[in-house]
């Protein structure tokens, strides 16, 4: 009981991007919300064509997931398919920029291969190391 009034002021999302589609869960509940990119992913040199379109279709999703506007997540992009070099100084400068926009207390960026199980986002988020992130 006491766990689970601790856990609803907890908020942490995976968002996966893949295909110019967007899939937004929370990690703690388990909830997921699917989103067409509408373009604002599709582009053939960078991996965010339009920030504003990127906002404008993140943003909703957050607050359906997070219901209370006093607690900012900590968000996880994750990019697929993985880019051969991983992400740019630039790309990760976007992804944090793009975090901060639709609310998020901190911001993670990574590329692989393959789609992450949530249940893997344990250990990071229980973890008391330091990490490389943003804000």
């Amino acid at each position: 009981m006491i766990q689970a009034f601790i856990n609803s002021f907890k908020s942490a999302l995976y968002i996966k991007i893949e295909n110019d589609h967007i899939e937004v869960t929370d990690l703690y509940s388990g909830k997921k919300t699917n989103k067409p990119g509408q373009g604002a992913f599709n582009h053939s040199r960078s991996l965010i064509k339009d920030f504003e379109l990127a906002v404008s279709i993140l943003k909703p999703c957050v607050d359906e997931l997070v219901k209370t506007k006093f607690i900012r997540p900590r968000v996880f992009f994750h990019w697929l398919p993985e880019l051969e070099g991983g992400l740019t100084q630039i790309e990760s400068q976007v992804f944090l920029e793009l975090g901060q926009k639709i609310g998020a207390r901190e911001v993670y960026s990574f590329t692989s291969s393959s789609t992450i199980h949530p249940s893997s986002f344990k250990d990071l988020l229980n973890s008391k190391r330091s990490f490389h992130r943003g804000l």
